[in-house]
């Protein structure tokens, strides 16, 4: 059963559930906006209650 979505425009390769929050941690392995070169990884929360889903 699919609960949500996640659009992602980067490679996700650490993902972790909150053990008492429907709340999801991902890392994505984004580059810089304006140097491709550099690495700009992020982390980002879905499920707070301000969430688009």
């Amino acid at each position: 059963e699919k609960v949500a979505e996640i659009t992602c425009e980067a490679p996700t390769f650490t993902v972790a559930w909150h053990p008492r929050r429907p709340l999801l941690a991902y890392a994505c392995d984004d580059r810089d906006t304006y140097d491709r070169n550099r690495d700009a990884g992020t982390v980002k929360v879905f499920g707070f209650p301000s969430d688009n889903s």
